[in-house]
């Protein structure tokens, strides 16, 4: 014969389960949310996605735009332009180390894309590896000039020689 369980266990699991199928239910709502947000990308060209991933970066939506951006270069692989705001979008994300890579894959193809020495600056800047950062903010400074973000870049630079002083 099976235990009986004392009333408070019953209705604690009662609640449990209750609180199990509200989020199950939560959670397929935001996926059938987020599928119909979407679901316009998937016949969509290159430009329509980088567009798209354009949008969903400047209202915050990163993992939007990074999806965008993504599919953007599947289409178009060699994209400096997705590359460099995919890199933007991974720094803003927290993951420098990706971030880094899709700057670099775009210095590749385009070794005077000031915009993408400065992201792949602030992505090893963002990891402390102050060699590789000094070197791609230099290039950038060298690059841009009077660009808007010389004035953050040469400020990031003296902050990292300053550490350790």
């Amino acid at each position: 014969s099976l235990p009986l369980k004392a009333a408070p266990e019953l209705e604690a699991e009662g609640q449990l389960k209750a609180h199990q199928m509200l989020r199950d239910n939560q959670e397929r709502q935001a996926f059938a949310k987020e599928s119909v947000r979407l679901r316009g990308l998937k016949h969509a060209t290159a430009a329509e996605l980088f567009q798209r991933g354009v949008k969903f970066y400047r209202s915050g939506k990163l993992e939007d735009a990074a999806r965008a951006f993504r599919r953007s270069l599947r289409e178009m692989p060699n994209s400096p332009d997705a590359l460099v705001n995919l890199g933007f979008v991974m720094l803003d994300l927290k993951r420098a180390r990706q971030a880094t890579v899709y700057f670099e894959r775009a210095i590749k193809l385009v070794p005077d894309s000031a915009n993408a020495y400065y992201g792949a600056g602030l992505g090893y800047a963002a990891m402390n590896q102050k060699q590789h950062a000094g070197k791609f903010l230099r290039r950038y400074i060298a690059l841009a000039k009077n660009g808007r973000l010389v004035d953050r870049a040469r400020a990031i630079l003296k902050g990292m020689a300053n550490v350790g002083q």
